[in-house]
């Protein structure tokens, strides 16, 4: 609240939530394959945009470890139940974004701009942990 963000930057955000959630939509029922890894991948490039952003660079150095994660992943090693487990992880990393978009920048609700931080990082290194 003491410092204004660019309105396009947050607009790039936004836009970058609704269409992962359009990609988790399309996935809900299937399997997980390289096309959705690569459209995660793809989508995780669009939040680079909050290493420009001073006071969450390092939400953004998370998600783009999470981004080099997957790039490096081959999806074809992965058994079903890791699949499965790999959704899941994905599919909640995004909501906490979603949850973390509306708490700092939508209702400006939340106690600690910073509280996502941690437990992306936690959830990052467990997904790591997971494929490994």
């Amino acid at each position: 609240s003491t410092q204004d963000i660019d309105e396009d930057i947050l607009v790039d955000i936004k836009d970058a939530l609704e269409e992962m959630e359009n990609v988790i939509i399309r996935y809900e029922n299937m399997e997980i394959d390289n096309q959705f890894i690569e459209e995660v991948v793809n989508m995780l490039g669009k939040f680079v945009i909050f290493e420009f952003i001073p006071e969450f660079k390092h939400l953004g150095l998370s998600l783009e470890e999470l981004r080099g994660i997957l790039i490096d992943l081959d999806i074809d090693s992965l058994d079903s139940a890791k699949k499965e487990l790999l959704k899941n992880y994905i599919i909640s990393i995004f909501e906490d974004l979603e949850k973390w978009y509306d708490e700092v920048v939508i209702k400006q609700t939340a106690q600690d701009i910073h509280y996502l931080d941690a437990a992306l990082l936690a959830n990052i290194t467990q997904l790591d942990l997971i494929i490994k």
